[in-house]
């Protein structure tokens, strides 16, 4: 028996070497949480997800357990530097062979802790089946919380799989529970509760006195503007100068009472199931956190995604892409399209402006199918991208004169159609020059660029004033023109005349 389970387990090992080959990575489920730590630190902690059917399982020692070894490697590296690179060993376990869970739809949950110092990050992590050699691979901006020591400020919302109270500290032990993130943030009728865990940091507090602060939960749509379920403001006695947040917000319309036949009785029953309250799409949970003695604010956000199936009984038999356009506005579809317009082509800008309400409500399910990577999944992962994007274009590309419009600006417009760059060098201004910047893309077009400068007496509005990408400006006499402080105002190109020719569109 011994020798035919190896022979069976090599086979196995050979035939699938050519299926794992693929690259897994639509099934790998990665996100973070970062908490506050002394001094200019924090703790981010890196979970993820992966189904344990895309693993192989060899028979160990005793004969009676199965063992899948793979690794994952994490990478986080800052515009200067690398700051992470390590690769770890991971083992799976199942208790005999015909238990193996290459038969079932469980999922490895793991959680990775790391002090980082406080700032921005991007993180390529990568899991590995060491009997296989398949793998699979996702990119994160791991953002800076900007966490202080004076004003309030809270931990990154972390969405949990489960969350109780544990006396024996684990991987996933804080503050006394046990959290298990779900990194895909995934909610549906079978999962219709959102369970949150925080933390919020410097609370005004004074020792021997009622404080009070108040935490009120909002759901907004993947933009975060429009507002579509407010949760009742709760106000909590202050525990000390942070306090543990934890709160689950059911996202159930209805319960639903079916008949159902059991064949095994050969009788009716009935069977209870959940209309959901938001449709199929992205959406934006907000926390909102006041200090009543101090009046201090702060709001912590996160996106989550959910997969109505109720939606074709509930919505008149509409595809489930179409329900999340149901209920919007042409002004809402109008301000979508506005922003997601950069990736759309001449032919999708022209047809969208001469669509009624009720054919735009059909074009925009259809755009973003158009473009999702892998759409047997319940989700679009390049809309999902996109829109991740766009909450950082906001949040770090608005300037004085665009405000909430930071898509509008040349880097915003960028990072939108070309993504998150692999490099950014920044290059300060001094008496002789301006501040600019280079994006540096090593994996588009074989590897593409994209100067910006600021001529604005560091207002932060830089300019696009070069690129070799394809079909993107290209003006290869930038340092001179744009960079160069000129010594007579009037005269602001300056110009090397054996650049004169160069100003053409890169790629034409």
């Amino acid at each position: 028996m011994k020798k035919f389970l190896k022979s069976f387990l090599f086979l196995l090992c050979f035939l699938t070497s050519s299926v794992f080959a693929d690259d897994f990575s639509k099934y790998l489920e990665l996100d973070y949480n970062s908490f506050k730590l002394v001094d200019g630190w924090m703790l981010t902690e890196i979970s993820y997800s992966y189904p344990r059917t895309l693993l192989v399982f060899s028979e160990k020692a005793d004969d009676t357990t199965f063992v899948a070894k793979y690794e994952v490697s994490i990478k986080i590296s800052n515009e200067d530097s690398v700051i992470v690179n390590q690769t770890l060993e991971r083992f799976s376990y199942s208790p005999s062979f015909s238990e193996n869970p290459y038969y079932s739809n469980q999922k490895i949950y793991d959680l990775i802790k790391l002090n980082l110092p406080s700032g921005e990050y991007n993180l390529r992590f990568r899991i590995k089946d060491l009997t296989t050699g398949s793998s699979a691979t996702s990119n994160v901006l791991i953002e800076d919380c900007k966490f202080t020591n004076e004003n309030l400020c809270a931990s990154n919302l972390v969405l949990t799989r489960q969350i109780y109270k544990s006396s024996e500290p684990t991987t996933f032990t804080r503050n006394g529970f046990e959290i298990i993130p779900d990194p895909a943030k995934l909610f549906t009728s079978k999962n219709p509760i959102v369970t949150v865990y925080s933390e919020i940091y410097n609370i005004f507090f004074e020792e021997g006195k009622d404080g009070k602060f108040t935490v009120q939960y909002k759901i907004y749509d993947a933009e975060g503007r429009r507002l579509i379920k407010e949760l009742g403001k709760r106000t909590k006695k202050k525990p000390g100068k942070s306090a543990v947040e934890i709160q689950r917000i059911s996202l159930v319309d209805s319960v639903v009472i079916e008949k159902v036949f059991d064949h095994k009785t050969e009788s009716w029953g009935e069977q209870k199931s959940y209309a959901l309250l938001l449709p199929t799409g992205t959406f934006t949970l907000a926390m909102e956190v006041e200090d009543l003695d101090n009046n201090s604010k702060f709001v912590q956000k996160k996106l989550f995604f959910v997969h109505n199936d109720k939606t074709n009984v509930q919505r008149n038999n509409a595809s489930l892409a179409e329900a999340e356009y149901l209920e919007k506005t042409e002004e809402e579809i109008d301000k979508e399209f506005n922003v997601v317009k950069f990736v759309a082509s001449d032919t999708e800008k022209k047809a969208f402006e001469s669509l009624n309400l009720e054919a735009k409500r059909k074009f925009m399910p259809t755009f973003w199918k158009r473009r999702d990577p892998s759409p047997e999944t319940s989700y679009n992962e390049m809309k999902i991208a996109f829109f991740e994007n766009l909450q950082y274009v906001q949040n770090n590309f608005s300037t004085s004169s665009m405000r909430e419009d930071g898509y509008k600006t040349d880097r915003g417009l960028t990072y939108l159609k070309y993504g998150q760059p692999s490099e950014i060098q920044k290059f300060d201004n001094d008496a002789s020059s301006h501040p600019y910047q280079i994006w540096n893309y090593y994996h588009l077009q074989g590897g593409i660029e994209f100067v910006f400068v600021d001529k604005t007496n560091g207002l932060g509005e830089f300019k696009l004033v070069h690129s070799t990408a394809q079909g993107e400006f290209a003006e290869y006499n930038w340092y001179q023109r744009h960079v160069v402080v000129s010594a007579n105002p009037f005269n602001t190109r300056q110009q090397d005349d054996n650049y004169d020719n160069y100003d053409t569109p890169a790629g034409k």
